[in-house]
């Protein structure tokens, strides 16, 4: 069909003409929603693809947090045994400076 037949009238086409473009512009809204389909697929797959990575952030930063807390326990804990062991060294080092009622002072 040429563009001079879409300049006549309706009733100037044969049944023919009208079937085959009818025919053409249901090809071609098949065309487009598959095209769109496709694209609603593309899109679904990345929308999922956003959603896991953030996910997997998420997780990463929890994950890193969570060692951080670790970290900051075990300082914590290191902090508290090495002030234990110093208590108990200079309780036992007064100990035995301290001089025994029993000894000799001469």
């Amino acid at each position: 069909m040429s563009a001079d037949e879409f300049d006549q009238p309706i009733d100037a086409l044969d049944h023919h003409d009208l079937a085959r473009e009818v025919r053409k512009l249901r090809e071609e809204v098949e065309a487009l929603r598959a095209e769109y389909e496709s694209q609603q697929v593309e899109i679904e797959q990345l929308r999922g693809d956003l959603q896991r990575e953030r996910r997997e952030r998420k997780d990463a930063e929890e994950t890193e947090e969570e060692r951080t807390q670790q970290i900051a326990r075990a300082k914590a804990d290191v902090r508290e045994d090495v002030q234990d062991l110093r208590t108990r060294w200079l309780t036992n080092n007064r100990r035995e400076a301290a001089p025994t009622p029993n000894s000799n002072t001469a």
